[in-house]
């Protein structure tokens, strides 16, 4: 039997995991976050959105995972 301190060790250790998996993202990408100008609030709102739309595709690949931006008139509109 699963027992409730289990469960609550299991929920930490998946969601440092993720927070890892996250950040791990953010590092392998920072050249080109950089050179798109994505490092504002707006942009990494929808950075993170993004990942959070598409968890389970991060789940299986990781930082390997691949964004696609929508660009209008040098402006980033949307991640998917």
């Amino acid at each position: 039997m699963i027992t409730a301190e289990q469960i609550e060790t299991a929920k930490r250790t998946a969601y440092q995991q993720a927070l890892n998996d996250i950040d791990d993202y953010f590092q392998r990408h920072s050249i080109t976050f950089g050179m798109l100008r994505l490092y504002n609030k707006k942009n990494i709102e929808m950075l993170i959105h993004a990942i959070a739309e598409n968890a389970e595709q991060f789940q299986e690949h990781g930082a390997d995972t691949e964004l696609h931006f929508n660009f209008e008139e040098k402006k980033i509109t949307k991640i998917y």
